[in-house]
């Protein structure tokens, strides 16, 4: 064979090689190709809790969060119109401009339209305007400030205004303690604020001093200092959580021996009397009357080894109520929700019996505490 006829079968062998490999992967079967195909994400119903997780409010928020997650575990598995429930929670840090923040991410980003779970009422009013004009319900756990009743017509809470117990403790200073004058010292928000209003307006003596402090603070002695100076007969604080026992053991320190009255949330979040210790004794408060049911205490004993704190059952119902309101509107058309919530009448949740009025707020009725032997009980 000649050299050209030598090039001429080396080429005609190549081509047949060639011919063979093509063949071959072309009659793979074209299920190979569909293994690599992602399944199809399963579609939601997502509910946004908006709590304070970190901060000086994080024991009412992580109480929420608990009381949510036992919601969640009796129908995390139901489907709705073919779709299942989550739970997305969002930090607000009991802080305004984070609270919006987290609004906005879970309106835009997760594409959420029903929310919950908030415990300070700046993060509410901040976030009330979003909330209307994107027509999103939220139900609140415990913001209380007055100004949330107007705030919009997609809000609801489960606690009610600062109104009410601010309007039983200054009454019950003036006529069962004949309290004539007082301090008072609060947090400077919302919350704070609006309370110290309620108080002053329904106080039939004298505020002769009335002095504030930022969120997160430590220090309160140059505040104290300024009451004490005052020589009232009583001192009056709104505080968070986290603020409540250092206020109780600085007025010890400074040796203040008045008669000392204070904001029920946060003399029952499960952290108070305990961090405080004997500096709480004594100390009265207004709180809404809470029957939380046996059942919720079992679970939340069962689920997290400890009994259930002041916030817990709110959280509980906050999200069970969303929940009903979803499986009612067969999903999260939120005028069918916000009608739902407006017609919830004489419902038995976890914390209380539950009626919301025109305003979407809740009216329960107060009693008055006093921490005795380190414990609170229940004083009129």
């Amino acid at each position: 064979m000649n050299k050209t006829g030598t090039i001429i079968l080396v080429i005609v062998i190549i081509i047949l090689i060639a011919l063979g490999i093509w063949y071959g992967v072309s009659k793979k079967p074209a299920a190979s190709n569909t293994s690599l195909k992602k399944p199809a994400e399963e579609k939601t119903i997502k509910i946004g809790i908006i709590t304070p997780l970190t901060g000086d409010a994080a024991v009412w928020g992580l109480e929420v969060k608990n009381g949510a997650e036992i919601a969640y575990d009796g129908f995390k598995n139901t489907k709705i119109d073919g779709r299942k429930i989550e739970i997305v929670y969002e930090d607000d840090q009991c802080d305004a401009k984070t609270g919006v923040n987290a609004i906005q991410k879970l309106i835009n980003v997760d594409k959420i339209k029903i929310t919950g779970g908030t415990v300070c009422s700046s993060v509410v009013l901040a976030a009330a305007k979003i909330l209307e004009d994107n027509k999103v319900i939220h139900l609140s756990a415990g913001a209380s400030s007055p100004a949330i009743t107007n705030a919009g017509d997609y809000i609801f809470r489960i606690w009610p205004s600062d109104s009410f117990e601010g309007k039983k403790i200054a009454e019950f200073a003036v006529d069962d303690l004949k309290i004539k004058s007082v301090g008072i010292l609060y947090i400077n928000n919302e919350y704070g604020v609006g309370l110290k209003e309620a108080f002053t307006k329904a106080f039939n003596g004298k505020i002769k001093i009335a002095e504030s402090f930022e969120p997160n603070a430590k220090d309160f002695k140059t505040q104290l200092t300024k009451i004490k100076a005052q020589d009232v007969d009583a001192i009056y604080f709104v505080a968070n959580p986290q603020e409540a026992p250092l206020i109780l053991k600085q007025i010890k320190e400074m040796g203040i021996n008045k008669i000392i009255l204070a904001n029920g949330p946060a003399m029952e979040a499960s952290d108070t009397l305990k961090s405080a210790g004997e500096t709480a004794e004594g100390v009265f408060y207004a709180q809404a009357k809470q029957e939380t049911s046996g059942e919720f205490k079992t679970k939340y004993k069962e689920k997290f080894g400890k009994d259930a704190g002041f916030a817990s059952d709110l959280g509980y119902d906050v999200v069970k109520i969303l929940f009903n309101a979803i499986n009612y509107c067969k999903g999260d058309d939120t005028n069918c929700i916000k009608d739902f919530l407006y017609n919830v009448k004489d419902y038995r949740g976890a914390s209380s019996i539950i009626t919301f009025d025109e305003n979407g707020d809740v009216i329960v009725p107060f009693v008055i505490k006093q921490v005795k032997e380190g414990k609170a009980v229940i004083y009129k």
